[in-house]
C-alpha cells in the first residue's frame, strides 16, 4: 500500500484522573504491590459510573465486566511552584475483557500540563486574587524561587529557566477554564440555587463593548454563571441563561432573582425561567434618586434657592419610606406622602418609576428569602473590573470567556483571610461543598475528567 494512501491509526483518549491521594507520597503507595491491588479496586469502581474515558474508552464489544490488571508504568517530569522538577511513575491498567489499556493519572497530574496543581492554584491566586498580570505573577513567581538575594533583576534572569512564562501561564487559564463555575459547584455536590443576584459588568475588548453577565448566591457569595457578550440585549441575554439552565436539569430550580432596572435582563430571566420572581435592587434605585438629586440641587443653586441638608434628608428619607413599606397599602400611603418636588423633574423621574414598578420594589414581601440589594455582585464585580485592567485586553471571544471562568472558579475556591468574618473558609464551602482535605485545583481537575475536558 502506498504510504501516502495509508492513514493513520486512531488514537483512543484513555487517560482517566483517579483521586490518589493529595500528596506524592499518599500516591506512592498505590505503586507498591499492596497499593496496587487497591488501586485495580478503585479503577473497577471508577469504570462501574463509566467515570472520565473509562466510559467510551473501551474496545466495541466489551461486555464491561469489571476487570482489570496491572500494565505497567511509565516515568513522567512534574514541575513544582518554586521550579524544581521530580519524577513520578504513572501506572496503566489493561480491562481484562477488550485489553484496552487506559492511563491512570493522580489528581495532581494535569494531561499535557508540566506543572503540580498546588503550583498551578498557586498561580491562579496570584493571577486571579493577587489581581497580578500574565506578566507579573510570572515575576511574582521568580522573586519566591530567587534565595540568593541578588537583586531583583538578577533575580529574574537566574530564574528564567525555571519560573513560568507568560504565554504558558495563559495557557493553563485556557486548560483552567473550559470548565464554569456551575459544572464545578455541581460536582461538589452544591444544592443549585434557588434565590440569586444577577447583573452585568461592561468591559472593553480591543476599544470594542463587552459585556459579562453574573449569577451569584447571595448567602454564600458562590458565582454561578458567568458570560461573555456583546451586546446585552433580551436576545443574548435569554441565550446565555438558556445555554447555564442546558448544563443540567438541577439548574432550572431558581425562583427568585434580585437584578437592577435593566428590563432586557428582566425579560430574559422571565422567558428562562418559567414564572420567576424579580425583585429590583433597592440599592440601585438609591442610586439614581442620588444622581437624579444631584442633578435638582444644582438647578436650585442657579436659580439662587439652594437645597438646606435638612430638605435634602427629607427627600431622600420619603423615598426610602416607600422602598421600605412592608405592605402594598403602607407602599401606596407612602407614595403619596412624597414631598412635592418629586412632581417636578428630574424627581419626578424616581416617583414615576416608584409607581410603576411597585411589583418589583415589593417581591420580598412575599419571598422573603429574596435579597434587597445586589451588594454581593457589585463588590464581586469591582474586583473583577480591577482584574481586566490588570489584564490589559482579551485576545478572542473564547480566550475571555474561558479566563473569566478561571476567575470565578478561583474566586469561588478562594478562602477568606484571617480577620474575615468568615475566615478560612471559601464560598464554596459555605455552600455546602466538602473539600475533605484535597486541595481545590486537584477537585477542578477530577471535574475536567468527568466532564471529558482535556
Amino acid at each position: 500500500m502506498d504510504i501516502a494512501q495509508a492513514t493513520e491509526r486512531e488514537r483512543n483518549n484513555r487517560t482517566v484522573t483517579l483521586h490518589l491521594g493529595n500528596t506524592l507520597e499518599e500516591y506512592e503507595w498505590y505503586l507498591t504491590d499492596e497499593g496496587r491491588e487497591e488501586l485495580i479496586r478503585r479503577v473497577e469502581v471508577a469504570d462501574s459510573i463509566d467515570w472520565g474515558h473509562l466510559g467510551d474508552g473501551h474496545s466495541p464489544g466489551c461486555l464491561r465486566l469489571l476487570h482489570f490488571t496491572y500494565h505497567g508504568s511509565y516515568s513522567r517530569q512534574l514541575q513544582l511552584y518554586r521550579g524544581a522538577w521530580i519524577d513520578i511513575s504513572i501506572p496503566r491498567v489493561r480491562c481484562l475483557g477488550c485489553e484496552a489499556v487506559f492511563t491512570i493519572q493522580p489528581s495532581f497530574v494535569v494531561r499535557y500540563k508540566r506543572q503540580h496543581t498546588d503550583a498551578m492554584e498557586k498561580l491562579m491566586t496570584l493571577l486571579f486574587i493577587a489581581e497580578d498580570s500574565y506578566r507579573f505573577a510570572a515575576v511574582s513567581q521568580a522573586f519566591a524561587i530567587d534565595e540568593e538575594h541578588k537583586g531583583t533583576w538578577n533575580a529574574l534572569e537566574a530564574t528564567k529557566p525555571l519560573a513560568i512564562e507568560p504565554r504558558a501561564l495563559w495557557r493553563l487559564v485556557q486548560w483552567f477554564g473550559q470548565l464554569s463555575p456551575a459544572q464545578l459547584n455541581l460536582a461538589l455536590g452544591v444544592d443549585p440555587p434557588q434565590r440569586i443576584i444577577a447583573d452585568e459588568k461592561h468591559a472593553a475588548e480591543n476599544g470594542d463593548k463587552a459585556y459579562i453577565p453574573v449569577i451569584l448566591t447571595p448567602k454564600d457569595a458562590l458565582i454561578w454563571w458567568i458570560d461573555y457578550l456583546h451586546s446585552v440585549s433580551e436576545e443574548e441575554l435569554t441565550a446565555s441563561l438558556e445555554r447555564f439552565r442546558g448544563l443540567n436539569e438541577r439548574l432550572e430550580s431558581i425562583v427568585a432573582a434580585t437584578m437592577d432596572g435593566w428590563e432586557a435582563t428582566q425579560k430574559a430571566f422571565c422567558t428562562v425561567f418559567e414564572g420567576i420572581t424579580i425583585q429590583e435592587c433597592h440599592l440601585h434605585a438609591l442610586m439614581n434618586l442620588s444622581t437624579n438629586l444631584a442633578t435638582y440641587k444644582r438647578r436650585r443653586k442657579d436659580t439662587g434657592q439652594p437645597v438646606s441638608e435638612t430638605e435634602e434628608q427629607e427627600i431622600r428619607d420619603a423615598f426610602v419610606k416607600v422602598l421600605k413599606a412592608p405592605s402594598p397599602e403602607e407602599y401606596e400611603q407612602a407614595l403619596q406622602e412624597l414631598p412635592q418636588v418629586f412632581d417636578s423633574p428630574p424627581l419626578a423621574q424616581r416617583k414615576h418609576s416608584l409607581e410603576t414598578k411597585q411589583a418589583l420594589f415589593q417581591a420580598w414581601i412575599s419571598d422573603e428569602k429574596v435579597a434587597l440589594v445586589t451588594t454581593f455582585l457589585d463588590q464581586c464585580l469591582k474586583f473583577l473590573a480591577r482584574k481586566l485592567d490588570n489584564m490589559q485586553t482579551f485576545r478572542h471571544p473564547e480566550s475571555a470567556l474561558r479566563t473569566l471562568n478561571a476567575w470565578a472558579i478561583t474566586r469561588n475556591c478562594w478562602r477568606f483571610l484571617k480577620g474575615a468574618l468568615r475566615e478560612g473558609l471559601c464560598p464554596l464551602e459555605l455552600a455546602g461543598a466538602a473539600f475533605d482535605g484535597t486541595p481545590w485545583m486537584q477537585w477542578v481537575n477530577l471535574a475536567m475528567c468527568a466532564y471529558g475536558f482535556t
